[in-house]
């Protein structure tokens, strides 16, 4: 018997700027020793991998394994391991076809009781849909999904999430870069000139597809550089060349003003039968309403600039996408832009450092909670609690061997990592 895994893995490095990933490797229960691991190829080696591949488990005893990845940096570090439990059946013929599903979140209402999911009929089958979490409270969630096949409900998986206002802490922007399908690495893609500095820019590029890119589908890839000299992720943005589209460009951008009004901007390189641009906002990302209308220009080789101004933005994180439509009434959307009407300037202290029997953290999170991990040298998770950001936190070491540990930080809105040696 084998399993086939599908993984994207994307691990933090904790200390300095993110480096692209050049090897990785997993192991299953046991640990035999970073970098000594069963290898799995990466391919071109970037920031974030994809990893498919084939797992044999013939010789695995039934029952539930786990399963670790981690990865190496080409500055030779390697990253905290990722873990995932699986289960070894006793035969391919347990296997049955799934006939039912259901989710529930936090409580178990108990099996066959939960919200019902529709599946298609058949062995391996996928479901979507959209959960409302409208009646839950800000904080930590849990989602779990389970399955009924051959009359008999499966074990649940389960999935944390995070409810919150949205916000984020910003830093002033350096410079910017971009690069067409394949990652060139760090400070190695096209830079794009700034006219402005600040937390957030707002501008807008000509960008020429290189000589020679074939017809269909590519992606641009942007990311910025801070003041620290910390690069970003990356924005990822999909293109078809395609001489015959109605619309080419439409590069949709949001910020806020001091009057408290959202003001978006776009452009387009040409216009085929172009009639005009719904403008639709969303409070959450995923239900978006029509705010606004703006005249396309029909047809045109020229750059044509828009913008379109949200007077009464909503509270909070104010989510926003285009539908070009054609004369026809054929619809087209851009990508999801967003714009936050918060600010937030928070600071995470650690002390005592070196520490003893205890840290002390001090966090001054958005949100009432916030998550709590602390790695060993080795990246092994030692601790995951959730405490009250209310007063400083103490965490008890007492069970800590003497050595180096990262903490990492979150309320679902900020992220922070800090490092502290044990006595």
């Amino acid at each position: 018997m084998k399993t086939i895994l599908y993984m994207l893995l994307g691990l933090l490095y904790l200390g300095a700027q993110a480096q692209n990933i050049d090897r990785a490797e997993y192991f299953v229960d046991a640990d035999p020793g970073v970098g000594k691991a069963t290898n799995v190829p990466v391919g071109s080696a970037g920031e974030l991998v994809n990893l498919n591949f084939t797992m044999p488990t013939n010789s695995l005893a039934n029952g539930f394994h786990n399963l670790y990845f981690r990865v190496r940096y080409e500055t030779g570090i390697w990253g905290l391991y990722e873990k995932r439990m699986f289960y070894v059946a006793a035969a391919p013929a347990d296997a049955e076809n799934v006939t039912a599903a259901e989710y529930f979140i936090d409580a178990d209402p108990g099996v066959g009781k939960g919200v019902s999911l529709t599946t298609a009929s058949g062995g391996n089958v996928q479901f979507s849909g959209v959960i409302s979490l409208n009646e839950l409270p800000a904080g930590f969630h849990n989602l779990y999904i389970r399955v009924k096949s051959g009359g008999r409900w499966g074990f649940y998986e389960k999935r944390m999430f995070y409810i919150s206002a949205p916000g984020m802490d910003v830093t002033n922007i350096a410079s910017a870069e971009y690069f067409i399908d394949s990652d060139p690495g760090l400070g190695n893609a096209s830079p794009l000139a700034l006219t402005s500095g600040g937390p957030q820019i707002t501008q807008t590029f000509s960008i020429q597809v290189p000589v020679g890119t074939t017809d269909g589908k590519h992606y641009l890839f942007i990311r910025t550089k801070n003041a620290a000299g910390k690069w970003s992720l990356y924005e990822r943005a999909e293109f078809t060349v395609d001489g015959s589209l109605p619309v080419t460009g439409m590069e949709l951008t949001a910020r806020s003003l001091p009057d408290q009004t959202a003001l978006l901007k776009w452009f387009t390189y040409t216009e085929i039968n172009n009639s005009h641009f719904d403008v639709e906002r969303s409070k959450n990302g995923l239900q978006f309403e029509k705010i606004g209308e703006v005249e396309g220009n029909g047809t045109t080789s020229e750059t044509m600039y828009y913008q379109f101004t949200d007077s009464n933005p909503l509270p909070g994180m104010n989510y926003y996408r285009l539908k070009q439509v054609d004369l026809d009434g054929t619809e087209s959307p851009s990508r999801i832009v967003y714009v936050l009407f918060s600010d937030t300037d928070k600071e995470t202290v650690l002390f005592p450092n070196p520490a003893s029997d205890y840290v002390n953290v001090s966090y001054e999170g958005n949100e009432a909670e916030v998550l709590i991990s602390i790695y060993n040298s080795n990246g092994q998770c030692l601790k995951t609690d959730v405490y009250k950001t209310a007063e400083t936190i103490q965490v008890d070491l007492h069970t800590f061997s003497p050595g180096i540990y990262h903490v990492m930080l979150t309320d679902g809105i900020r992220k922070s990592i800090l490092r502290f040696v044990k006595r």
